[in-house]
């Protein structure tokens, strides 16, 4: 638990990658050099929260080193953006949802990838958009 009480603002722990496991992402060198590599695309397979690190191609690494591959809310499909609607009947007048249909959004909004805590305007994340690994037209 006291992972979770770290400054969110600042840094990152392996434990908040926890949403994003199956997540393209990008692995940095830990200190790079001069001549340092391109970073490696890679997919987070998991976390170890014990060891703080981010497992991706049966290797551990520090969570300064991943930066998942993120899209922004205003990239979701029409088909998508139904979905949505399925899971939360979004017309309500209040957007006051049970703790269940708060979960269910989150669980679906990452599992598609999406930036729901702001990572990529943190510099936590890439953005997906801006690489050219995602295009789409605005409804």
């Amino acid at each position: 638990m006291e992972q979770l009480k770290k400054d969110y603002k600042t840094a990152l722990d392996a434990v908040h990658f926890k949403f994003y496991i199956g997540c393209p992402c990008a692995i940095f060198e830990l200190e790079p050099n001069r001549n340092s590599v391109e970073p490696v695309p890679s997919t987070i397979e998991g976390i170890d929260v014990e060891t703080n690190t981010i497992i991706s191609e049966r290797t551990t690494y520090q969570p300064i080193q991943i930066k998942p591959i993120l899209r922004r809310i205003d990239t979701l499909s029409r088909e998508e953006l139904h979905i949505l609607h399925e899971i939360w009947n979004i017309e309500h007048e209040t957007f006051e949802a049970s703790v269940f249909e708060q979960a269910e959004l989150i669980s679906y909004l990452t599992s598609i990838h999406i930036d729901v805590f702001n990572w990529i305007d943190k510099g936590f994340a890439l953005d997906a958009g801006n690489l050219g690994l995602y295009k789409y037209h605005k409804q």
